[in-house]
């Protein structure tokens, strides 16, 4: 595969689908990526696997309007 070919957005749904679920060893195979293409990406996403903080409707909603 080419170095730094972009990834598609089905590839990035697919990381925020099953990021919680698998390894990034699993992801990039699933993807034919490399683990750092997939860590880069899942880093770009705010993926995150032991987050304390969730983004619930009220959160966004307070957000929102702060913004």
């Amino acid at each position: 595969m080419p170095a730094n070919k972009p990834f598609t957005n089905e590839e990035k749904n697919f990381l925020c689908e099953n990021f919680k679920n698998m390894s990034l060893r699993q992801l990039a195979a699933a993807l034919g990526r490399s683990e750092g293409g997939v860590k880069t990406w899942t880093l770009k996403l705010g993926l995150r696997r032991n987050s304390r903080f969730e983004w619930t409707p009220e959160r966004v909603e307070i957000f929102e309007r702060m913004y």
